[in-house]
């Protein structure tokens, strides 16, 4: 257990504590912006220095998921379970940091949108920042 003292606290998506949980209700914009970065992310990878067996999983496994996962209730589970596989994809690929720079950046904007860290579901990818 944590002992935790704060001051004057606010934003959005704060979690305090041990072992907590968030749900995300999604509201039809970021549902939208999610679908289109799915896009940008989709020709990014498309464009990317990167392996074609690496592309090929990506695109056809890893962000179809992600696009059903978005039309969900609750989206984050399976959002986060995407970006995870993104992450390990390119990882596996040893994906160079000055070849990826725009996908980082959509997938921290994704990771934000969600609520969850990109350190925690990317971390590949986050210490490429």
């Amino acid at each position: 257990m944590s002992n935790i003292q704060m001051g004057t606290v606010s934003g959005t998506n704060v979690q305090v504590g041990d072992n907590n949980t968030q749900n995300v209700t999604m509201n039809q914009v970021d549902r939208d912006q999610i679908l289109s970065l799915l896009d940008s992310l989709h020709q990014q990878i498309q464009q990317a220095p990167i392996p074609e067996e690496a592309k090929q999983a990506i695109t056809q496994q890893v962000l179809p998921s992600m696009q059903e996962a978005a039309k969900q209730p609750d989206p984050k589970p399976g959002l986060t379970q995407g970006l995870e596989h993104l992450n390990a994809n390119l990882q596996k690929a040893n994906t160079a940091a000055s070849s990826v720079s725009e996908i980082v950046g959509t997938v921290s904007k994704i990771a934000g949108i969600i609520g969850v860290g990109v350190k925690v579901a990317a971390p590949f990818l986050a210490s490429l920042l």
